[in-house]
């Protein structure tokens, strides 16, 4: 069998818990005052029409000294001097603003002032992190050395089997909470951690599952289910989370079966939208994998099956009038001091402040999230002042709704508390984020809320406001992705309801996403998997999105050029299930396509093998796809449509046709291309000389092919195409090669923890012993193989080398019955039997035809026709492991797989 991928591919730190006092952030860089004499800026630069003269503290523009304020050159001057590295807020407030109170928005005013005199690009802002100048080419003085950030900042990676973020906060309070939480996971297989919005469940359970890692075989994972919005995307979401392969079909019973022998704990964030569809999923889940254990977070429980809930409840209180020792032993008033003073560094804790500390928290109930707002507020108004406000928001809210829970109106007054001391420029971003799925990149924030009424820059300095006051979190340091937590999210879309720009945002998030798309698909041509993978698998969630939105409003531009950048996110993780879902929606978009949509959708549409649309015939795709660019002058889309045209055309059998495309593509292949592009027409080529047995065509180019995924730094093409190899040495006859080959080609495929392509190296290997007579090996063979053939849906390429050894063990009734299922499992899927398999059920037929009567074997392919895939795979199992595999034995016992 033929590696058949379709398109393009083949198929924590330890965390502690702080239970007592509070530590403060670790700087990212040295203060300022003890930086080295070489690192100072220089007496003089210049770059473009500008010239920064220190000594002088003067600014000319074009010769002419320019209108800037002290404040605004030290600043400066500081960024300048520390550049290349980035410099934080606290460092900047520290030399910049020594000793004086300042305005929470004085910095991003003085950045705004000197992006206005020297141009927007030279400053760089990281919200959450700090600032950069970004020295142009035409610097006159040499830049200091990078400055490495000290030891104590610097977290190594989680190097375990897990998805996890490398980094994490410090928990208060949540000490007793782990480690009951750990022995739960320890005695109980499906634990639900229950708390309201904001009371800290998610970063508690990620805590819970660093302690986890390394401690399952088969990983420890993070699947967030906020965007998931239906049933069917659940296994999908889990797969892509565990980097599982889905083959085409039903992707719950496909995860089930590779979920089975694996020992893993999956943590599921944000089940609350959809409880009962989780719940039905988690209880298959459980069912097929013994060895499985599932930590959920949720607002409500899941009411599954063996269900084990543990309620997280609010910060630790300290009583109103505790003196200052004691109260400082409390986990609300611990995150309170710690982010207050990493908002105000002159704050600090004392006996006159204490009692409206402790007020405060007590007022906020002790919501990790409510304090965190609060806290971040202090530079503005002050310990006593926050106290003031809060008290008269939850009595208006209070006294306004009494039907929802009181830590739930407490939640919702301090983010309308917070929301109403914004700036303008702020609400109007916050409210706009809220149309992202999950995390997202600062240059996307930038444009989705940016418009006509907010450039983008105006809209980077309003998000590093959203992040100091803990409304938009830093998810990822480097490079930099936000999010809005799920609370925070659904607040923001409600005032972006109110506003009335739902729409247009939107629109704006559309946009932002096919831009994204098209340059996802622009750099998997000439950038190696695992960095490409790095940088734009975190964006899949958005760009699936903005599809799905784009198939149910009927936008086909966005529908084609997502779907394209989803579909080889998707091949390169090898989830065909996901595919599958992505094309079946995206027909409906198809008639009132532009020319060019149209075009890519059918590409798209005739470029996958195996997860094909029944109702609309690959062939006919592929030529619908090669005329439309041929009249649009697209050369490579051309090329890559004809080559689809001629694999098509052999599985089909149309073998003229398919040389013909071969023909009319080869002039279109340039040599300038990419490794990608030329190992993409070289694995087309592979296909059409595997389906037309043309032997020595098929050695040479899955030799092309192998040789340019391995250029392209492509590990999953590259063992692909050793798969094939050794599927050309048994098309060849040449069985001890494709045996040697076989065999190595499956360790690689286990050790690379490939499901679908160690199922069709199993296959190739056991049609190889089939072939060289070893009926006893091929009998094993087959044995390890049929599982993970049924697994990976290639039940019919295995039972074509099935009926021969059937036939070959004087199994002839089994064999015929076989062979019938063989002939209606491919027509079924728009597949054609390959050269290896059409050799194997001819010699068959051959074996049965000698042994029985012509009517007693049509019968019996009548019979296998309409065998189910169950009751195949008990026809299956009964040959390979029944009472008596070596001789026609009872009718086959259905299987319970």
């Amino acid at each position: 069998m033929t590696v058949d991928d379709g398109d393009d591919s083949a198929a924590g730190e330890a965390v502690g818990h702080a239970s007592r006092g509070a530590s403060g952030a670790a700087p990212s860089g040295p203060p300022a005052s003890t930086m080295p004499a070489d690192a100072r800026a220089p007496l003089s630069l210049r770059f473009g029409n500008v010239e920064v003269r220190s000594r002088e503290r003067k600014v000319l523009l074009g010769g002419q000294p320019a209108a800037l304020g002290s404040r605004a050159f030290d600043l400066l001057s500081m960024l300048i001097e520390l550049r290349p590295r980035l410099v934080t807020k606290q460092e900047i407030l520290e030399r910049v603003w020594a000793g004086v109170v300042v305005e929470e928005n004085n910095l991003q005013t003085q950045i705004s002032t000197l992006r206005k005199l020297l141009g927007v690009q030279l400053i760089e802002t990281i919200p959450g992190r700090g600032y950069r100048f970004i020295a142009p080419p035409g610097d006159l003085a040499s830049p200091p050395a990078r400055q490495a950030a000290p030891a104590s900042s610097l977290v190594p990676p989680v190097q375990r089997m897990t998805n996890l973020a490398a980094a994490a906060e410090a928990l208060f309070g949540r000490g007793d909470d782990l480690d009951t939480l750990t022995a739960l996971v320890g005695e109980h297989r499906l634990v639900t951690l229950l708390g309201a919005g904001g009371i800290g469940k998610t970063r508690v359970a990620q805590a819970l599952a660093r302690g986890f890692a390394g401690k399952f075989t088969h990983g420890v994972w993070w699947v967030d289910l906020a965007c998931v919005a239906s049933a069917e995307g659940i296994p999908v979401a889990v797969a892509h989370a565990t980097n599982l392969q889905l083959g085409p079909g039903d992707a719950a019973a496909a995860l089930m079966h590779l979920l089975e022998p694996r020992e893993t704990l999956l943590v599921l964030d944000n089940c609350e939208r959809l409880a009962s569809e989780i719940a039905s999923f988690v209880q298959a889940a459980m069912a097929a994998a013994p060895r499985l254990r599932i930590v959920a977070t949720s607002r409500e429980t899941l009411k599954a099956a063996h269900e084990q809930v543990y309620r997280l409840d609010p910060l630790a209180l300290p009583p109103p009038d505790a003196p200052i020792d004691e109260a400082r032993k409390y986990s609300a008033l611990q995150l309170l001091e710690h982010r207050a003073a990493a908002a105000d560094r002159r704050f600090a804790l004392t006996p006159a402040n204490i009692g409206v500390a402790i007020r405060l928290c007590r007022r906020l109930d002790g919501i990790a999230l409510a304090i965190e707002m609060a806290a971040a507020r202090l530079p503005l108004l002050g310990l006593a002042e926050i106290d003031a406000h809060l008290a008269d928001g939850l009595r208006l809210l209070r006294g306004s709704s009494r039907t929802a829970p009181a830590r739930q109106q407490t939640l919702v007054a301090t983010l309308d508390w917070s929301h109403a001391l914004l700036t303008a420029d702020e609400r109007v971003v916050l409210r706009r984020l809220s149309v992202f799925a999950a995390s997202f990149r600062l240059d996307m924030a930038q444009r989705v809320a940016g418009s006509q009424d907010l450039d983008e820059w105006s809209a980077l300095d309003a998000l590093a406001g959203l992040v100091d006051k803990s409304l938009v979190q830093l998810e990822q340091r480097e490079p930099p992705r936000y999010r809005l937590l799920e609370t925070t999210r659904l607040y923001a879309a409600e005032r972006l309801s109110e506003s009335g720009e739902t729409e247009a945002v939107l629109q704006g998030h559309a946009q932002a996403m096919t831009a994204l798309a098209d340059e996802c698909d622009d750099a998997y041509w000439v950038m190696p998997d695992a960095a490409w993978l790095a940088r734009y698998a975190p964006e899949y969630e958005d760009i699936q999105m903005a599809f799905k939105r784009a198939c149910e409003g009927g936008s086909a531009d966005v529908a084609a050029a997502t779907l394209d950048a989803l579909s080889r996110l998707d091949h390169l993780r090898a989830n065909l299930a996901a595919i599958h879902l992505h094309l079946r929606s995206a027909i409906g978009v198809v008639p009132a396509a532009s020319p060019m949509a149209r075009a890519r959708l059918h590409l798209r549409f005739s470029a996958h093998f195996v997860a094909g649309v029944p109702q609309l015939p690959k062939l006919q795709s592929a030529r619908i796809a090669a005329a439309a660019f041929r009249e649009l002058g697209d050369r490579d889309r051309l090329c890559e449509a004809l080559l689809n045209v001629a694999v098509v055309s052999a599985m089909s059998a149309c073998f003229d046709e398919a040389l013909e495309a071969l023909a009319l593509a080869q002039p279109l292949e340039q040599p300038d291309w990419s490794p990608r592009r030329h190992w993409l027409a070289a694995s087309h080529r592979t296909r059409v000389h595997a389906y037309r047995a043309d032997v020595v065509g098929y050695r040479a180019s899955v030799r092309d092919e192998l040789r340019y995924a391995e250029l392209a730094a492509s590990p999953c093409q590259a063992v692909n195409a050793r798969l094939n190899l050794a599927d050309a040495a048994l098309m060849a006859g040449d069985w001890d090669e494709a045996i040697e080959l076989g065999r190595r080609v499956v360790e690689e495929v286990r050790t690379l923890d490939l499901p679908q392509m160690t199922a069709v190296a199993q296959l190739n290997l056991f049609a190889a012993l089939l072939g060289k007579g070893d009926l006893p090996s091929a009998r094993s063979a087959a044995l390890e193989a049929l599982p993970e053939a049924w697994r990976n849906k290639i039940s019919g390429y295995i039972c074509s080398h099935l009926s021969l050894l059937a036939a070959r063990l004087s199994r002839y009734e089994s064999a015929a019955r076989l062979l019938g299922y063989v002939e209606a499992w491919f027509p079924a899927r728009q597949l054609t039997l390959e050269p290896g398999e059409v050799r194997s059920t001819g010699l068959a037929a051959e074996l049965v035809g000698a042994a029985m009567s012509p009517s007693a074997m049509a019968s019996l392919r009548r019979a296998g026709a309409n065998l189910t895939d169950t009751q195949a795979h008990a026809l299956a199992e009964d040959l390979l492991i029944g009472s008596d595999a070596g001789a026609e034995g009872a009718q086959p016992r259905l299987s319970r797989r």
